[in-house]
Order: structure tokens, then sequence, then C-alpha cells
């Protein structure tokens, strides 16, 4: 996305670099019915940094939301899911890392199945996926495995509270 559709004076273009050159190169910007890929974009690289702790997911969310910011300012109202971006990346966020050995607990499940996903992004590790983990997202390796059960790890704006082994601990609503 960045490399073949980024323009680097601000947001993304609807046709590829590497793709038929066109009279002009279109760039959406405003939302409608359907969200407008930039608006889309701001919202998929913050959840990518929040997702990775990788910096340059977070520099080019930066980059998109400066972008957003100036082209919303005259009409705000035809920008609703950039709003929604907004929102997403000043409103406090959460991260939850479950390191798990064997089955999805039942109460994570639970939670899953009956609570929408504003706000708490969740990560599940396990022996199967913590190579893969640990490429995408590098700071999953600092989180160990237990021996047996789950262990929760719960980051709110980059501090993460003391790791415990109870769901029920999180505090988290249903």
């Amino acid at each position: 996305m960045q490399t073949l559709f980024e323009d680097k004076e601000g947001g993304y273009y609807l046709t590829s670099s590497d793709g038929e050159k066109l009279i002009v190169r279109p760039k959406e910007i405003y939302d409608g019915a359907i969200p407008s890929g930039n608006s889309v974009a701001g919202l998929v690289l913050l959840t990518l940094a929040a997702l990775t702790g990788e910096e340059t997911w977070q520099e080019a969310a930066d980059r998109q939301f400066r972008f957003l910011a100036g082209v919303a300012e005259d009409y705000p109202v035809g920008h609703s899911f950039a709003m929604y971006a907004f929102a997403e990346a000043f409103y406090p966020h959460k991260e939850l890392l479950c390191a798990i050995r064997g089955e999805l607990p039942e109460e994570l499940t639970e939670y899953l199945r009956k609570t929408p996903g504003y706000g708490l992004n969740i990560l599940v590790k396990t022996s199967d996926n913590e190579k893969e983990l640990a490429e995408c997202a590098p700071y999953t390796k600092d989180y160990p495995l237990p021996e047996r059960g789950a262990v929760y790890y719960l980051c709110e704006n980059g501090t993460c509270r003391t790791p415990v082994t109870e769901f029920g601990e999180l505090g988290l609503k249903f």
C-alpha cells in the first residue's frame, strides 16, 4: 500500500504507481455511504501500530492523520469515517496479549462472543503461532508462554499491568 499507492505529499491514491498512467491520479477523500480509502487507511495503520508495536506503522498513521485533518478541516461532515478514526487515535486504547498453552479459555471465548471489539485489541500467543507472531509483532517474544493455562497481559497506552492468570482479574466488562 505504501509503496504503490502513497502520495508523498499526503494520502493514498486509488490507482497504483505501477499501473496504467492516467491524466490524473485520483485520490478519494470524502466519506459517503462507504468510507473513503484514505479514512480506512488511517484506521488500518493505527491498528497495525497498536497490534505490532512497530514505530514505522505509527509514523505512517501519523502522516495519514495529518493528511486527513487537513482535508477534513473545511468540511468535517464529509469525513465521518475519518472522524471515527481520529476518535480511535485519541481515545485511550488497550491491548490484551493472551499467552496460552492448550485450549483457548472459555472465559476469553465468551468475552469475544459477547463484546464488540471497541477500544481493545487482542492477540493470542500459542506454541503454534509464537514464531509468526514474533515476526509481525516483535514485542510479543518478551511475553513467555506459561507451562499450562493462560497468562493475560493487559496494556493501556503502552503501559502494562501486572500479568494475571484469571481472566476475571482483568476487570474487563461484558
